[in-house]
């Protein structure tokens, strides 16, 4: 699997050898593991869904003219619904898979990038409201039980007070 050279550099400047020498860094697994958490959160499927549909007003092209455009890729199938704009969508989803391929292909250590890129992913799906509102739902509802908590207790501290004072005037 060659360097997906359309995505890091616009020329193909890495050689077979300079490819293989690659290392990724944790940074970069870690920001893979997050894009990846964010496109697969609900938001993030919705607005992908979305922007393919709403691409769809255009004339369509045939298997010729995506082959000859900028947004052909050798392993994407030609759809009779494609359109130019649908093709672009599709072109850039594509680099950023093959790209995501590239980084965790050439890791020093597999044990770490799975660990980058599982904590990425933790980051990346936190902002999911799916996830959000059911956190922020029991956090209140925790905190008011824990409020209510410290009433009783201040409740039985002023009891206990008060029936030292009682039983201490006899």
């Amino acid at each position: 699997m060659g360097i997906p050279t359309n995505v890091i550099t616009p020329e193909p400047l890495i050689t077979a050898t300079q490819e293989s020498r690659y290392r990724s860094t944790g940074l970069e697994l870690f920001g893979v593991g997050v894009g990846e958490g964010l496109t697969h959160t609900s938001i993030g499927t919705l607005g992908r869904m979305a922007s393919f549909y709403a691409a769809g007003n255009e004339q369509k092209i045939s298997e010729n003219e995506w082959k000859q455009s900028p947004y052909y890729r050798e392993g994407l199938k030609h759809d009779p619904s494609l359109t130019m704009s649908k093709a672009q969508i599709l072109a850039t989803r594509y680099d950023g898979k093959k790209r995501t391929e590239f980084l965790q292909a050439h890791v020093k250590s597999e044990f770490n990038a799975a660990l980058l890129n599982i904590s990425g992913n933790i980051v990346g799906f936190m902002v999911d409201p799916l996830i959000i509102g059911p956190l922020i739902f029991f956090g209140i509802l925790f905190f008011r039980k824990r409020k209510k908590g410290w009433k009783e207790k201040k409740a039985i501290k002023i009891a206990q007070e008060k029936r030292k004072e009682i039983w201490d005037g006899y």
